[in-house]
């Protein structure tokens, strides 16, 4: 059966798949939080912001636009 396939290739390469696969499901979930939180935000009333926060929220977003 492993005649079939390149076991070598797949040793090497199949733990580099899952890395990337793992770091894309990291960027997509840090992209859903920040479009969440700059759609809706937690608060009803108006208190100060972190300008610092807002704006890695807003790039976050827009580069991956």
């Amino acid at each position: 059966m492993t005649d079939k396939f390149d076991v070598d290739f797949l040793r090497a390469e199949v733990p580099n798949a899952f890395q990337r696969t793992l770091e894309g499901v990291e960027r997509v979930t840090n992209i859903v939080k920040a479009m969440k939180e700059f759609a809706h935000p937690d608060a009803s009333e108006h208190h100060g912001a972190d300008l610092n926060h807002a704006l890695e929220t807003t790039l976050l977003v827009a580069s991956n636009e």
